[in-house]
């Protein structure tokens, strides 16, 4: 007599074909929360190497010119 529910560790390919035509909602839900972490590791070097490399990085203040401050007058500020 075969098994209706095939074992996840006797078969995996099996198992998951089994899963995928009876608990497509598990299966769909577990190969996306997999997939998510697997990206997230191997997409950003791959972008790095073959599309564009990082953004410069924005500045952290604003740049100041490299001259003397000017006494500013007329704003009642004596």
């Amino acid at each position: 007599m075969i098994n209706a529910n095939p074992g996840f560790w006797n078969g995996p390919i099996r198992y998951f074909r089994w899963s995928a035509h009876n608990r497509p909602h598990l299966f769909f839900a577990f190969a996306i929360g997999i997939a998510g972490p697997v990206a997230a590791l191997t997409l950003a070097p791959l972008r790095r190497k073959f599309l564009y490399p990082d953004h410069s990085p924005l500045p952290q203040s604003y740049p100041l010119p490299q001259r003397a401050r000017e006494q500013l007058t007329g704003f009642d500020d004596e």
